[in-house]
């Protein structure tokens, strides 16, 4: 089995700053927190990152550096005069740079990750360092927005319990006229991470230098351990399900979490952008990538769309390094498509700014994301709804985390069988999910013939759900026609020209079709007299079908290329017993030896019989007890 590629990343070091002492909480840095050292949260992470060339623990405690490497890191021993109860953070960096550099060690960006700074993201530190690069700045830090509420217009100070103002940036209540709203934005530093340039450290003699960068982070997770209650109120968020999840502004200001119930109330109609912002066979910039996609969504809200609807791909946990092309598309093969529109979307230069774009236009923003890793990116942009496309129903890795979300879920049955779909619904069921199901056929461009919009009733009937319509056909009428027969979703591919490079152009409607498609469901919502005149046009009728679900033979070539098998996400050593994070869900399925992804509960808890290397599938004969 081929190995993912792993980037090398040479002088991009992470520092773990960890003292014995510690004047609130004794030994704080490998106080127990869930049953594991603290440091370890930061190590863990640390280790996850793609962009860290190496990662040390500067310590002058004998415990802590027993941890730190029995973790696999490496350290560097920090004299006592560095590791005062007063010790600034700037010579103990400095140390540690003089340090390896004397190991010969290559040394150009230092990223400084705060152990006492509760819960770093692998993505996040690997985004900010991406940031980083791409700009010209001595340094980097983190911040989180700081709610209106607490802005320092609004703070006062207690003199002899008398309310005074905090400093000249307060002001009295009857002397204000800003409204809350109109309030600039502030920030506050969430120790999360600092990024500097080795020159700012050691010719500056600065943390920060004369230009330093932001990155943001929208969480509400971020816990500083100063005191007890903050360890206290670390172990309720483990301990707790959902409350560690990405958030957006909007969230921040407790906006309501939308149901499908309510995206429903009338037709809900989806502009699928997908990939088509990548319009040339040779690659462009990002920055052209995002003006194409915001020109696209520009597009489609003025057609009429409800939302717009993107995809987002995760390299590491979506798609082996096999050379195999689809069908649909051999303007590349799978991998290095999947590779291109990866490395064409970074979350901070691309997701983050179309998110913010749309967000600011008033339109929903959507993204299907390929995989599990994919959907973590999207979570922490703090997108409403998911949506799971036709291949990845029986993901049933990714589906267990979105679902934990508990945010509304759309998924498409294309390429799927009755029996597939119901294990899909069923699981989602047991998750307690709010879901509907759209009917789809998962051929490009999809014939009249094949679309079988008499499914829907039979959807709509077998799991009391909201059903929709995913259409690839070329024509307006049929989802019109779906419309009638009762479906509350339609999604349509969305493109400037079909004539476009990549996959989806050729299956999506223009503008102008688009619009008209929106103006033709708002009628027949409106009106159900035009409603039955639809079902009796040609191309309708056309399209009824016979309403048994089945893979028609155009789309049953593409099952093979977009089904996945479960394959290791590390090296799973010989009777360890396999958990959630030790596995992805991988495509190709037909090319692998794997089991399948619907599999992954039946696989959760048993124990290897052999060594499965990372990335290698994970198939019956390497588990104790699995029974096919």
């Amino acid at each position: 089995m081929a190995t993912q590629p792993i980037q090398e990343n040479v002088g991009i070091i992470g520092i773990i700053p960890a003292r014995g002492g510690s004047k609130g909480i004794s030994r704080k840095n490998i106080k127990l927190l869930c049953g594991k050292p603290l440091i370890l949260y930061t190590i863990e992470e640390a280790k996850k990152s793609k962009l860290l060339s190496k990662i040390f623990v500067s310590t002058e405690d004998p415990e802590i550096k027993q941890i730190a490497l029995k973790a696999g890191v490496e350290v560097i021993d920090r004299p006592a005069e560095f590791a005062q109860d007063n010790s600034p953070t700037l010579p103990v960096l400095q140390h540690a740079v003089e340090t390896l550099e004397k190991r010969n060690e290559k040394v150009s960006i230092v990223v400084l990750l705060q152990p006492t700074a509760l819960f770093k993201r692998a993505e996040e530190i690997d985004e900010a360092i991406e940031k980083f690069l791409n700009n010209n700045a001595d340094s980097l830090i983190s911040l989180s927005p700081t709610p209106k509420h607490f802005h320092p217009l609004w703070q006062k100070k207690l003199v002899a319990d008398l309310v005074h103002n905090l400093d000249e940036l307060s002001i009295d209540d009857d002397q204000r006229t800003v409204r809350r709203q109109d309030i600039p934005q502030t920030y506050w530093k969430n120790g999360q991470l600092y990024i500097m340039k080795r020159d700012t450290l050691m010719k500056k003699q600065s943390l920060f230098g004369d230009r330093c960068l932001s990155f943001i982070i929208h969480r509400k997770d971020i816990v500083n351990i100063d005191a007890p209650e903050d360890f206290a109120y670390a172990a309720y968020l483990l301990n707790t399900p959902n409350t560690t999840k990405s958030i957006t502004k909007n969230e921040l200001e407790e906006s309501p979490m939308r149901t499908i119930q309510e995206l429903t109330q009338k037709v809900f109609i989806v502009a699928e952008i997908g990939k088509n912002f990548i319009q040339t066979e040779e690659p462009r910039p990002i920055q052209e990538y995002l003006e194409n996609a915001k020109k696209l969504v520009d597009a489609a809200q003025e057609a009429g769309a409800s939302a717009v609807k993107f995809q987002t791909h995760e390299i590491e946990d979506e798609q082996l390094n096999i050379e195999v092309t689809a069908p649909h598309f051999k303007g590349s093969d799978r991998y290095n498509w999947v590779k291109r529109n990866h490395d064409a979307t970074p979350l901070a230069t691309f997701w983050k700014p179309l998110k913010e774009y749309c967000d600011k236009k008033g339109i929903l923003f959507m993204s299907t994301p390929m995989s599990k890793g994919a959907a973590q990116k999207l979570q922490q942009l703090g997108v409403e709804v998911w949506k799971v496309g036709s291949g990845d129903i029986l993901d049933f890795v990714m589906l267990d985390y979105i679902s934990s979300t508990k945010k509304p879920i759309i998924i498409s049955s294309g390429m799927s069988s009755l029996e597939e779909t119901d294990s899909a619904v069923e699981y989602l069921k047991k998750k307690g999910a709010d879901f509907a199901v759209l009917h789809c056929v998962s051929e490009y461009p999809c014939p009249l013939k094949d679309l079988n919009l008499a499914t829907i009733a039979v959807l709509q009937k077998r799991y009391h759900l909201p059903v929709g319509f995913s259409d690839h056909s070329l024509s307006i009428d049929p989802a019109v026609g779906a419309v009638v027969l009762g479906a509350k979703i339609v999604e349509r591919h969305f493109t400037f020209d079909r004539d476009l490079w990549g996959p989806d152009h050729k299956v999506g409607l223009t503008p102008s079709e688009f619009k008209e498609l929106v103006q033709k469901i708002r009628a027949v919502e409106a009106d159900t007299q035009k409603g039955e005149i639809y079902l009796q046009k040609p191309e309708v009728r056309l399209s009824m079908g016979t309403g048994i679900k089945k893979i028609e033979e155009g789309e049953a070539v593409y099952r093979g290329y977009f089904k996945k098998a479960l394959v290791a996400s590390c090296n799973i050593q010989e009777g360890e017993i396999i958990t959630k994070e030790m596995m992805y869900a991988m495509r190709p399925k037909a090319f692998t030896d794997g089991i399948g992804s619907e599999r992954y509960e039946d696989v959760l808890g048993k124990k290897t019989n052999k060594l499965v290397a990372r990335y290698d599938p994970i198939s019956p004969e390497d588990l104790v007890g699995f029974r096919e």
